[in-house]
């Protein structure tokens, strides 16, 4: 709920004493789980309003039960993006304040394994590991977000293998410079 009094004249040398009253706002409650129905404990949960004159922006964040609820909403559409570690973000749109049964389904990350072989056969211990987006309808590639070129150290590796983590659904280009 939102209410505003403008025109607000201060004087500083008494106390100045606003009251507010504020309508009961409408919910929006549900629960995150991944695509077994296991609850997401640690989802953080935005809910964005899709009225332009009527802004509105809440977080929410799930616990064990990957439940959340958002108190205080405006009669509004609203989208909901749900983010966790580990998980593809999730945006679901429009929920209608009220709502009390909304079910957002987080798909796990991927991940990928590398190794690195020279012309000789033997495995390099040292060398830039870079991952982007392939675009192949238009030929492109992009940056990949939380994927920052890597030095690939044999600390680094397991079995002979670097492993890139988070990667969402989708087409890719691996880079190596040795």
């Amino acid at each position: 709920a939102r209410n505003e009094q403008r025109g607000v004249n201060l004087d500083p040398r008494i106390p100045n004493e606003l009251s507010f009253e504020l309508s009961r706002g409408l919910a929006i409650r549900g629960v995150v789980t991944d695509p077994t129905g296991a609850p997401v404990n640690g989802a953080v949960v935005m809910a964005t309003s899709l009225l332009p004159k009527q802004p509105q922006n809440e977080e929410a964040r799930t616990g064990a039960t990957g439940q959340f609820e958002f108190l205080s909403l405006v009669e509004a559409p609203f989208q909901l993006t749900a983010m966790a570690r580990g998980f593809q973000r999730h945006d679901e749109k429009p929920v209608q304040a009220p709502s009390d049964d909304v079910h957002l389904v987080l798909e796990k990350q991927g991940m990928a394994h590398v190794k690195v072989m020279s012309q000789n056969n033997r495995l390099l211990r040292n060398y830039l590991l870079n991952v982007k987006s392939h675009f192949a309808t238009q030929n492109q590639i992009g940056n990949v977000q939380g994927q920052a070129p890597r030095n690939i150290r044999g600390t680094d590796l397991e079995n002979g293998f670097a492993t890139v983590e988070n990667l969402n659904a989708g087409t890719y280009v691996f880079q190596i410079d040795a």
